[in-house]
């Protein structure tokens, strides 16, 4: 009786960090899912609560291996447009929101919360650099028509959409160190 009240306990518990892995990936919060799904692995005894928790980890590395490249993607985007490349740039953007929003859909159907998936922070971001390109290519466009009204115009938006981007707070977690744009040609 003993051993089975163990088991059950165990059982229990493996269950519980499980829902909070799959939760924290709900969330955005991939590192945490990763941790937690681990524990879920390391602590489970019985055959089917390690196929839960082993599928359970393969998801939350997979959500931070495409929350990574995500990042990398919009770095890339930012070394670009120091470069003066904005049509590089906004099809890297371009890549990053596709991969951005392909977690919607993956994360809901790996869910058995009932959780609503909302567009993350990192999403509205990714909307606003596309922007910021697509600014960025028209002022260059009106530079090489010598129209300096329309240049600065268009390179007013860019900064426009920069001071919002700025504002937008990044999803606890999410794979990636916070990039925080700096206004101004002083800053990289």
């Amino acid at each position: 009786i003993r051993a089975a009240e163990e088991q059950a306990a165990n059982n229990d518990e493996v269950g519980e960090v499980g829902r909070q892995a799959r939760e924290k990936m709900l969330q955005g919060n991939a590192g945490a899912a990763v941790r937690d799904a681990q524990r879920a692995f390391e602590k489970a005894k019985s055959p089917e609560e390690r196929s839960r928790a082993e599928q359970d980890l393969r998801a939350a590395q997979a959500e931070q291996r495409r929350q990574q490249s995500v990042y990398d993607l919009h770095k890339q985007g930012l070394r670009e447009l120091k470069a003066n490349n904005p049509e590089s740039a906004v099809m890297l953007y371009r890549q990053a929101l596709d991969l951005e929003q392909s977690a919607s859909g993956d994360l809901l159907q790996s869910s058995n919360s009932g959780c609503a998936v909302q567009q993350r922070s990192e999403a509205t971001s990714l909307l606003h650099m596309q922007a910021i390109c697509k600014a960025w290519i028209d002022g260059n466009a009106c530079l090489l028509k010598y129209d300096g009204a329309g240049a600065q115009e268009a390179f007013r938006r860019c900064h426009t959409i920069a001071e919002q981007v700025s504002k937008v707070k990044p999803t606890e977690g999410y794979a990636g160190a916070h990039i925080k744009l700096v206004l101004g040609a002083d800053h990289e």
